[in-house]
């Protein structure tokens, strides 16, 4: 049985529509709200559709309210062997994921959690390929989505830190709005984004450190109570000797101070 191709989800350019006209400062579920539309599939479009990343003429670096996304390589640097023989997964006798029933899904094609049948077809009539695919690879370990948050948090602490140090040495004096619009395609191609305003703008220095260092604020909050969760956890699953006051709390309070403590020593450099 042959099945036809799903046609494009017209709501996967506006979404991105949406996102570039508010400057990437718009959560993934903002996008869904507005179209009525679930918040994964946004997420999906916005991965697959690579919307961080803008081809820009001569610098390939895009500016957005929030500061520029540069286009980089991923993976490790050529010749890089530090992943030689690790097998991923946590190491032999760890037993931190004890009692927890996440897994990492299926394989394709898996119907385990089907049990009438009634939802099935409902299911996977709305997903494109790439969600099928994360539908049927993703981790569900509780313990693995929390180590994954926080590793978002140190990478959005980095990016935000670097991101300080320019506006004080005076990089991003300006900034770039841009407004963007649907146009049909021709001869029945799928529409296309196509940029109809620009306008520079000048920033104020001082504005723009308090901005950062607000949204700095908020991202060591979220990852200090994800380190809480997650020693809650392992606490909680830990044999009772073992789960006395460790002065972990404390640890937290001071990982926050050398955080802010290198916020005030590149206000110096």
């Amino acid at each position: 049985m042959n099945v036809m191709p799903r046609a494009r989800d017209p709501n996967r350019d506006r979404a991105k529509v949406i996102w570039l006209e508010h400057g990437g400062d718009i959560t993934n579920r903002q996008i869904a709200e507005q179209l009525g539309v679930d918040e994964k599939k946004v997420a999906v479009w916005k991965q697959r559709d690579k919307w961080n990343v803008v081809q820009q003429s001569e610098e390939n670096v895009v500016q957005l309210n929030e500061g520029d996304v540069v286009q980089q390589k991923r993976g490790a640097p050529k010749g890089n062997k530090n992943a030689v023989g690790n097998r991923g997964g946590a190491k032999p006798g760890n037993k931190n994921a004890i009692g927890n029933r996440g897994g990492s899904g299926g394989p394709p094609g898996n119907k385990k959690a089907v049990t009438t049948g009634e939802h099935e077809s409902i299911l996977l009539d709305t997903l494109d390929d790439d969600e099928r695919v994360l539908f049927d690879f993703v981790r569900t370990d509780p313990l693995e989505q929390i180590n994954n948050d926080i590793r978002i948090c140190d990478i959005r602490i980095r990016r935000m830190m670097l991101r300080l140090q320019r506006v004080r040495s005076g990089e991003e004096s300006k900034s770039t709005d841009r407004k963007y619009q649907l146009v049909e395609g021709a001869e029945g191609k799928p529409p296309e984004l196509r940029e109809v305003e620009r306008v520079e703008k000048e920033r104020a220095k001082l504005e723009r450190e308090l901005a950062i260092e607000d949204a700095l604020t908020r991202v060591l909050d979220k990852k200090t109570k994800l380190l809480e969760l997650k020693h809650k956890m392992l606490v909680d699953e830990a044999p009772p000797e073992e789960s006395e006051d460790d002065g972990f709390l404390d640890a937290l309070k001071g990982m926050t101070s050398e955080v802010w403590e290198d916020v005030g020593n590149s206000s110096k450099t």
